[in-house]
C-alpha cells in the first residue's frame, strides 16, 4: 500500500514539472541565468543544440520637434517684432508690409525683426516663407542719406540654422540681415532661396556677423550690393569658428547691380571689408551684371581671392561696349553689348517663368523702381511640409 502511494506521488510531481516547463515556454519567459532576458544564442554544451530566444528588441524613436506655425495676413504699416520658439515657420504668403520708409508713407526702418524666446536669444530652425515688402524710401536720396536712415527688410536673430524662402523685397536699405545672437558665437547659419529683390539701397544680403550661408535660385534685379561681410564689431571675437563651415555658397542666382540711390552709381557684388578672416566663396551657374561705373570706381569692384567657380558663370557688362573696367575672373564668361543684354533678359525671364511669374518686357538695365511687386508662388511640394 505504501509503495502504490509513493508511486502516485512521483507521477504527480512529474506531471507538475512538465506543466511548469510547458507554461514557461509558451509564455515567452526566459529562464534565469547568465543570458536571461537577452537575444543571444545560448548553446547546450551537452547536446550540441542551440536555443534561440524570441524576445523582441524595443526601439524607442525620438519624435521630431513639433513645428510652430505662425500665419501672417493682410497689409501692415507697422514693424513685426515677434519672439518665437525654436522650430518656427512664419508663413507670410498672404502678408504685405509697407512699414519701411520715413513718415508719412512709412513708420519704421525695418519690416520685421525676429528674435528667439527673449530679446537676448537667437532662434534655431526659424523659417520665413513668402510675403511682399514694399518700402517707400525716397528714390532721390543718395547712398549716405539712405544709409543713415538704415534698417532693412527682415532681420532674424539666430543661434542655429535659419532660412528665408519666396520673399519679395523692394526699396529698403538692406534686404535681409543675419544677426547671430550672442554675437560671434559661431553657431548660426542661413539659407536664402527662391527670392526676388529690387531697388535695394545698400546690401541685399547683409552678413556682417560672419555666418556661413547659401544663396540659391534667387533674382537680384537692381541692387546696390549683393552680399556684405564687413568688420563692424569683430574686435577680439572670432568671426569664423574652427568648427564652422568657412564657405558661402551661391547657386543659380542672378545679380544685377544698379545705382539705386539718387545719382550715385552702384556698389559691388561682394563687399568683403576689414582685416579679418572672411568666408570663401563657391559660385555655381550664376550671372553677375552691371551697367554703369561703380560709386567708388572700378578699383572698388573686386571679387574675393578665395572663390571657386563651378559650372558656367557669367559677368555681363550692360553699358557701352569697351568701357568695362571691372574684374574678369579666369573661367568666367564675359559678355558685353547685345550679347550681354540678351543674356540678362533671358536669365531674368527664365527665373520668373520657373517661379510661375510673368516675363518682363523691360530692357536689360532698366530702373528697378519699375519692377512689379507680386507674391512669389510657393511651388516646391517639399516646402509645404
Amino acid at each position: 500500500m505504501a509503495i502504490k502511494t509513493k508511486s502516485k506521488l512521483l507521477i504527480i510531481f512529474a506531471l507538475a514539472a512538465i506543466t511548469s516547463i510547458f507554461m514557461v515556454v509558451n509564455s515567452g519567459l526566459q529562464p534565469t541565468g547568465t543570458n536571461a532576458g537577452s537575444d543571444e544564442v545560448a548553446g547546450d554544451v551537452n547536446s550540441g543544440q542551440s536555443l534561440v530566444t524570441n524576445t523582441p528588441t524595443e526601439v524607442v524613436a525620438t519624435p521630431p520637434p513639433r513645428l510652430n506655425v505662425i500665419t501672417l495676413r493682410d497689409t501692415t504699416k507697422f514693424r513685426y517684432t515677434p519672439k518665437v520658439p525654436d522650430f518656427t515657420l512664419i508663413d507670410a504668403t498672404q502678408w504685405k508690409s509697407i512699414a519701411v520708409g520715413p513718415l508719412p508713407a512709412g513708420t519704421s526702418r525695418m519690416a520685421a525683426d525676429i528674435y528667439g524666446q527673449s530679446s537676448a536669444d537667437g532662434g534655431n530652425r526659424i523659417t520665413w516663407r513668402g510675403g511682399v515688402i514694399n518700402g517707400s524710401i525716397p528714390s532721390i536720396w543718395d547712398w549716405a542719406t539712405t544709409h543713415d536712415f538704415g534698417g532693412g527688410g527682415i532681420y532674424i536673430h539666430n543661434n542655429g540654422p535659419i532660412e528665408w524662402q519666396y520673399i519679395r523685397i523692394h526699396n529698403v536699405e538692406d534686404g535681409i540681415k543675419v544677426r547671430e545672437t550672442p554675437e560671434y558665437s559661431n553657431t548660426g547659419s542661413w539659407v536664402l532661396r527662391d527670392s526676388y529683390f529690387t531697388a535695394i539701397r545698400d546690401d541685399a544680403v547683409e552678413n556682417d556677423r560672419f555666418e556661413p550661408g547659401t544663396v540659391q535660385d534667387s533674382l537680384f534685379d537692381g541692387v546696390h550690393v549683393f552680399i556684405s561681410e564687413q568688420d563692424e564689431t569683430v574686435d577680439s571675437n572670432t568671426p569664423i569658428g574652427p568648427d564652422e563651415d568657412d564657405t558661402i555658397y551661391v547657386k543659380r542666382s542672378y545679380v544685377r547691380l544698379y545705382g539705386t540711390n539718387g545719382g550715385d552709381g552702384p556698389g559691388r557684388w561682394f563687399k568683403w571689408l576689414g582685416n579679418v578672416p572672411h568666408h570663401k566663396l563657391v559660385i555655381s551657374d550664376s550671372v553677375f551684371a552691371i551697367g554703369s561705373v561703380p560709386r567708388l570706381g572700378w578699383e572698388n569692384q573686386k571679387i574675393p581671392a578665395e572663390v571657386s567657380w563651378v559650372g558656367t558663370n557669367y559677368i555681363l557688362w550692360l553699358g557701352a561696349p569697351g568701357a568695362y573696367g571691372g574684374p574678369k575672373p579666369q573661367g568666367v564668361v564675359f559678355l558685353e553689348g547685345q550679347a550681354a543684354s540678351d543674356n540678362w533678359i533671358a536669365v531674368r525671364n527664365q527665373w520668373l517663368s520657373d517661379h510661375n511669374l510673368p516675363a518682363q518686357n523691360f530692357p536689360a538695365d532698366y530702373n528697378p523702381y519699375d519692377a512689379p511687386l507680386v507674391q512669389i508662388p510657393v511651388i516646391s511640394p517639399s516646402l509645404a511640409q
